[in-house]
C-alpha cells in the first residue's frame, strides 16, 4: 500500500514598511492557519488479471514498500496514499535593509486512492468472488478509518510545528532566501515524520487482518476453489 510524498510548494507575501519607518520591529505573529484537505477516491475494481499477475504485482509492491499491499488467494488491495503540502510565508522588510519572516498558512492535502484486484478466475457473483471481495473490503475499510483518525492528528502535528517555529528576525534582508529554505525544510521534515509514523501504524493494522485464522475462514466459505 504505497505512501507517496508530493510536491512542497512555497508562496511568499511581501510587506514593505514606509521609507519613514525606523528600526524594524518584528510583529507578534498570529498563530498560523493549517488547512487540511482529506480526499478519498471511490474504490476502483479490476477483475481482469489472473492469479499469477496478482502474485507478481503483490511481490513488486511488497518489495518496494515497507507497508506493502496484501495479497490473498487471487485478491489484492492496493491503496495509494499521497500527501502534498504548500506553505505560505509572510515577510516584512524595512528601508534600512532588515526583514522578518514567518509562516502565515499551511495547506496539506491527504489523498487516498484504493484499487481492489480480484482474479479473473473468480467470476463475479460466484462464492469465490464474493468471499475474496469481502476480505479485501476489510483492508479498504481499515485504511478509511485510519485515515479519518490520522487527518486530525496530522493537522494538529503541523499546527504544533509552525507554532513552535514562530517568527524569525529581524535579519538582514539578503538572508530571507536562506531563512525561507530553512523554514520549508523544517516543515517538510515534520510532515515526513508524521507520515512515517502513520505508515508504521497502518502496516500493523493491515497485518492484523491477514492472519491464518482469516485465511481459513475465507477458505471455508466456498467449496472446490478453482
Amino acid at each position: 500500500m504505497p505512501m507517496r510524498r508530493g510536491l512542497f510548494l512555497l508562496l511568499w507575501i511581501w510587506l514593505l514598511l514606509p521609507s519613514t519607518a525606523h528600526a524594524l520591529q518584528c510583529p507578534t505573529p498570529v498563530p498560523p492557519r493549517v488547512v487540511l484537505d482529506r480526499q478519498e477516491d471511490p474504490v476502483r475494481f479490476d477483475f481482469g488479471r489472473n492469479r499469477a499477475d496478482l502474485n507478481q504485482m503483490g511481490a513488486r509492491i511488497l518489495a518496494a514498500q515497507r507497508a506493502g499491499s496484501t495479497a490473498y488467494v487471487g485478491g489484492l488491495t492496493n491503496g495509494v496514499i499521497t500527501s502534498n503540502m504548500s506553505t505560505q510565508l509572510q515577510t516584512l522588510t524595512s528601508s534600512d535593509g532588515l526583514a522578518c519572516i514567518w509562516v502565515g498558512q499551511v495547506n496539506v492535502t491527504l489523498r487516498y486512492q484504493p484499487t481492489v484486484y480480484i482474479s479473473r478466475e473468480f467470476v463475479p457473483g460466484s462464492c469465490y468472488h464474493t468471499a475474496v471481495m469481502n476480505h479485501e473490503a476489510k483492508h479498504v475499510a481499515t485504511d478509511q478509518v485510519l485515515l479519518a483518525d490520522f487527518a486530525s492528528q496530522l493537522q494538529q502535528g503541523i499546527q504544533a510545528e509552525v507554532t513552535r517555529i514562530g517568527l524569525r528576525g529581524p535579519m538582514p534582508a539578503p538572508q530571507l532566501e536562506s531563512a525561507s529554505r530553512d523554514l520549508q525544510n523544517v516543515m517538510e521534515k515534520r510532515l515526513n515524520i508524521l507520515m512515517d509514523q502513520f505508515s508504521t501504524l497502518r502496516e500493523t493494522r493491515q497485518m492484523q487482518i491477514d492472519t491464518p485464522q482469516e485465511y481459513a475462514r475465507v477458505q471455508s466459505l466456498c467449496r472446490n476453489w478453482p
